[in-house]
């Protein structure tokens, strides 16, 4: 069985995708690599401080680590400029989760 016939795998995939679309990954203008390197340098930092979501980092840790990673050059400009807007916060932690989560296989 592959990851893709995993019914939780192919909505974790598509709940990513959609969180990406939301804070501006795909939109018209911005370059295809970039939403890659912004994963690769929040998996780097991940790794640098060693904790791989909120249970390591705690609730505050991780909330200022999600803000940090919006905040980078390599973020698309809406997650940048809309941090502060609920719906951007909550689709960025779901990026963030996500990179965590397969940092810590890694």
């Amino acid at each position: 069985m592959s990851s893709n016939d995993n019914p939780t795998t192919v909505s974790d995939e598509t709940t990513v995708r959609k969180a990406a679309e939301w804070v501006g990954f795909f939109d018209e203008g911005i370059p295809s690599q970039l939403y890659t390197q912004w994963r690769k340098q929040v998996h780097r930092e991940i790794q640098n401080f060693n904790y791989y979501g909120p249970e390591e980092a705690g609730s505050n840790k991780w909330e200022f680590f999600c803000e940090w990673a919006a905040g980078q050059p390599t973020m698309a400009s809406r997650g940048q400029l809309a941090y502060q807007n609920e719906a951007i916060r909550k689709h960025i932690r779901i990026l963030c989760d996500d990179v965590a989560k397969k940092a810590r296989g890694s």
